[in-house]
């Protein structure tokens, strides 16, 4: 009987059927190709052995007939075959690896002025080289853009794998300084600081809005109406601060006024008769806290009263405002607007 058993044997390696160990041959590995995605191969390439093959990437937990393995994160794997007979090769360690991660940080600056911004974006990690986009256009070499407007910048990033990120930075429009060159009760060249304007102002990017109240009276002793037009109407009821509509409107009918507008300096031009709440203003800031030189009496403002035939004064001894016959006389003290670099 053994010597039955030895022949099949032996006839059974002389018919090639001899059974060895499969073996791996190969692994191609392709790697991740942005950091944290799963898109790296194995493919395995086997020899020895009796096929069909199945394959393993697990140690052997779980096998598949394909030799290629697809959507595979970075990290380790353990490769095995194994052949028709269920025998297995030994195993072979391999590593798929991926980039490190791509952060990308936006900044930007605007100064004074309409296309004044400046945006840039910083890259690092990922595969260079890196090329930008901002807000969806073409891509480009330089990470830094000039001459920008105000408003919202989203720059993306893309490696040489095409792996991307983004950021973005918003321009605010600048306007006057926060911290401006003179405060209330300052003089400079033509006159005295009476209210500081710290807001943007489109026409005016770069600069402050000043209300100036000149350094001395434009007269001591002025009537409100012109004898040409002694009780016209005019319609002069606007009161605020940076207006000098009621000026202009009665500049023809008011001696108070024309007074005012003939003034001039080198440094401020287009004074004008203030309105009832500038010149109160000018009391608070300035006659109140004696600077100015301001008589203790009644000053003309540009605004008519409901009382007929009358206009406001602000009276200079206590801030009081009243109304007056436009046939009465009083001081005029002119202010202007003006506007300084920051």
């Amino acid at each position: 009987m053994k010597y039955l058993i030895f022949f099949l044997c032996m006839a059974y390696t002389a018919g090639g059927y001899a059974q060895t160990r499969p073996s791996i041959k190969n692994v191609a590995v392709t790697n991740v190709r942005c950091n944290g995605q799963a898109n790296g191969t194995i493919t395995i390439t086997a020899s020895n052995g009796r096929p069909p093959y199945n394959y393993s990437i697990d140690g052997g937990r779980t096998f598949q007939a394909s030799n290629l393995f697809v959507n595979l994160k970075a990290g380790a794997y353990t490769i095995r075959i194994r052949d028709t007979f269920n025998t297995l090769s030994d195993s072979q360690r391999v590593t798929l690896a991926e980039p490190s991660r791509l952060i990308v940080s936006c900044s930007g600056s605007m100064q004074c002025g309409a296309n004044s911004g400046t945006v840039s974006v910083t890259a690092s990690g990922g595969t260079p080289p890196f090329s930008y986009s901002w807000n969806a256009g073409p891509q480009r070499s330089d990470s830094v853009q000039t001459g920008l407007p105000a408003g919202t910048y989203i720059a993306t990033v893309s490696d040489a794998n095409r792996c991307s990120d983004t950021c973005s930075v918003i321009l605010q429009p600048q306007g006057g300084s926060s911290i401006p060159k003179y405060k209330v009760g300052d003089s400079m060249s033509c006159g005295y600081v009476v209210f500081v304007d710290t807001a943007r102002n489109d026409k005016h990017p770069c600069a402050t809005r000043y209300l100036i109240c000149s350094f001395a009276d434009q007269s001591s002793s002025v009537t409100w109406y012109n004898s040409q037009f002694t009780y016209t109407v005019i319609g002069a009821t606007n009161d605020i601060i940076f207006d000098r509509s009621n000026a202009v409107k009665i500049d023809s009918f008011s001696l108070a006024a024309n007074t005012c507008s003939k003034f001039s300096t080198d440094s401020c031009k287009g004074w004008y008769l203030p309105s009832k709440a500038e010149l109160s203003l000018i009391y608070k800031t300035l006659a109140a806290k004696n600077t100015g030189g301001f008589a203790k009496e009644g000053y003309w403002t540009s605004v008519e009263a409901p009382k007929r035939h009358t206009a406001w004064v602000v009276d200079f001894l206590n801030g009081r405002e009243i109304q007056s016959d436009k046939a009465n006389k009083y001081h005029v003290r002119a202010v202007c607007e003006v506007w300084i670099n920051n």
